[in-house]
């Protein structure tokens, strides 16, 4: 049986994508976007770059999941948890950030409508990544349960999403998750 200490030695939370399925995920989200063109212009995921960061992610997130020989489904739909982890039943989201864009600024915020509804949804975790669009490489930094994040500080954000979000900075440390799953 592999101890928590040489899994730690072989995971890592950087990923980089490979060409091939980076090239995937934007032929899939093009069609995503083709399918909502004109409906929701105001939205960021009306966007290929936006929504193959969001998808970037959760394979990023799934590919972590992988390292510990666990398997996590990527969902691709909207309302549904962007991870399901079959063997234990899990349902995950992943809030993804381009790098150089909020979350250098924020870290890591979640509407108070996010939260609400990932904690109605009874979802068990969500990550929190950084993208690189330009290197193909997601940072996963770290997770919360939805109930933790209904408690985290609300602070006033700015820029063109700005509002109020809850600003989740202490996260539970993607070698805390390997472990005890």
């Amino acid at each position: 049986m592999e101890t928590i200490e040489s899994w730690q030695k072989r995971y890592s939370n950087i990923y980089v994508i490979p060409e091939v399925v980076w090239t995937k995920m934007h032929k899939w989200a093009e069609h995503e976007v083709m399918k909502y063109e004109g409906h929701y212009p105001e939205y960021g995921h009306n966007k290929v770059k936006q929504t193959v960061i969001g998808v970037a992610g959760e394979y990023g997130t799934k590919q972590l999941y992988a390292y510990g020989d666990i398997q996590a489904n990527q969902t691709l739909k909207g309302f549904e948890a962007d991870l399901l982890l079959p063997k234990s039943k899990r349902q995950e989201e992943v809030k993804t950030w381009q790098s150089g864009y909020s979350f250098d600024k924020y870290f890591g915020t979640v509407t108070p409508k996010h939260a609400k509804q990932y904690h109605d949804k009874q979802r068990d975790r969500v990550w929190f990544c950084e993208v690189n669009y330009e290197t193909r490489t997601v940072t996963v930094h770290g997770w919360l349960t939805p109930a933790e994040i209904l408690e985290c500080q609300i602070i006033e954000t700015d820029g063109r999403y700005g509002g109020e979000n809850h600003l989740c900075e202490v996260m539970h440390r993607v070698e805390d998750v390997m472990g005890w799953i």
